[in-house]
């Protein structure tokens, strides 16, 4: 069965949600044209009867990007968009656009509980506040920068001798 939430823009997201069989884990967000526009994935809120002090997920520290859904309040999602989040609602993708772009030109994170909190991800090494990667993560082995971008203050971690 395939469930989907009427409205296009809420509070909480941008797009048509796409629901199967009432699994909130993953979620498709369609644009008011019906081509895909972004997804969510969602974890259900830690049980109130855990023991003091005990580790729950997701964690103060990564709230936001995980939010409240919004609709049950009984779950948090992490947002996704694959195309502008301003035009989901309004003009969204046209044909020659999807076939253009396939699943989406971009990716954008909802940063905050509102759908109008985002950050658009780098899609080029350019873009990134490091323009070069600095030599000490380079000779790591088995290592990438992904903790370097998902730290509070990135720009505070340096290599160290």
């Amino acid at each position: 069965m395939l469930y989907f939430f009427s409205f296009l823009e809420s509070a909480h997201y941008n797009g048509r949600a796409y629901v199967k069989n009432y699994d909130y884990s993953l979620t498709l967000l369609y644009d008011v044209n019906g081509f895909i526009a972004g997804i969510q994935a969602g974890v259900p809120l830690p049980p109130t009867n855990c023991r003091p002090g005990a580790i729950t997920y997701p964690g103060a520290s990564v709230q936001p990007p995980f939010n409240l859904d919004g609709i049950t309040n009984t779950r948090y999602v992490i947002t996704a968009y694959f195309t502008d989040p301003s035009n989901i609602c309004t003009v969204g993708r046209n044909q020659t656009e999807f076939d253009e772009q396939g699943t989406g030109d971009a990716l954008w994170l909802q940063t905050g509980a509102h759908p109008t909190d985002v950050t658009r991800i780098p899609m080029q090494q350019s873009q990134y506040f490091f323009n070069i990667i600095p030599d000490c993560l380079n000779q790591l082995p088995k290592i990438s920068t992904m903790h370097i971008y998902l730290t509070a203050n990135p720009f505070t971690n340096i290599c160290a001798k």
